[in-house]
C-alpha cells in the first residue's frame, strides 16, 4: 500500500522523485486508517502484488483527535519542523501536516467520514476503483455514516470527473481547481 501511495504520490502520477521523506507520506496518508480504522481499509491486487486501495476513517473528528493524542507525537519527535529548512516543497508540506494539522472542515457534521483512494495505471480503467468505492461505500453505510468527504488534486481531471460520474458533488472548490468532493449516505432505518 505504501508503495501505491508513492507512486501515485504527484497528482495521480509518480511521486518518488518529489520526496526525500516519504515515510511521511505513509504516516499521514496510510498507516493511520489501518490502525485506527482496519474496517473501512480494502485493497485490490493482481498478480504484480497490491495495486491499489481505498481508506476511510468512518468518524473524521474522532479519529483526528486520536492522531493528535497518539498517532502524531512519535512522528512529530522523529521528524522536528526544523528539518523543513532542509528539503523542498512536498516534504515542508507533510512535515507541517505532522506538526501542525488541518483543522477540522465544517462540512464534517454532515459528511463525517472521509476517504483516500489511489490506483496504479495498471489498475486504471478496469472498473476496479468503482469497485472499490462501492465497497468502501457499502461498509460505511453499514456502520451508520451519513456521508463522506475527500479531497482531489486540481491536476487530476480523471480522477474528479470519474467521481462527479458516480455521484460525488463539489463542496469546495480552490483557485487550484483543487476540489473537496462528499456524498450523502443512505441511512438505514
Amino acid at each position: 500500500m505504501r508503495d501505491v501511495c508513492l507512486k501515485t504520490a504527484d497528482a495521480g502520477k509518480d511521486g518518488t522523485a518529489l520526496y526525500r521523506y516519504s515515510e511521511l507520506l505513509w504516516a499521514i496518508y496510510t498507516d493511520p486508517y489501518l490502525v485506527f480504522s482496519p474496517k473501512t481499509c480494502f485493497v485490490v491486487e493482481d498478480e504484480l502484488g497490491i495495486c491499489g486501495y481505498t481508506l476511510a476513517a468512518l468518524d473524521t473528528a474522532a479519529m483526528q483527535e486520536w492522531a493528535l493524542r497518539e498517532w502524531l507525537p512519535p512522528f512529530q519527535q522523529a521528524y522536528p519542523l526544523a528539518l523543513a529548512q532542509q528539503c523542498g516543497q512536498n516534504d515542508q508540506e507533510l512535515l507541517h501536516l505532522i506538526h501542525e494539522p488541518l483543522p477540522l472542515l465544517p462540512f464534517v457534521q454532515d459528511f463525517p467520514s472521509h476517504l483516500h483512494i489511489d490506483l496504479l495505471p495498471r489498475a486504471q480503467k478496469r472498473g476496479l476503483g468503482r469497485r472499490l468505492i462501492e465497497k468502501l461505500l457499502e461498509t460505511l453505510i453499514a456502520l451508520g455514516s451519513k456521508g463522506v468527504h475527500f479531497g482531489v488534486d486540481g491536476q487530476n481531471l480523471n480522477a474528479q470527473a470519474f467521481y462527479h460520474h458516480i455521484g460525488f458533488e463539489d463542496l469546495v472548490v480552490l483557485p487550484d481547481n483543487t476540489r473537496l468532493m462528499g456524498m450523502h449516505l443512505p441511512r438505514f432505518s
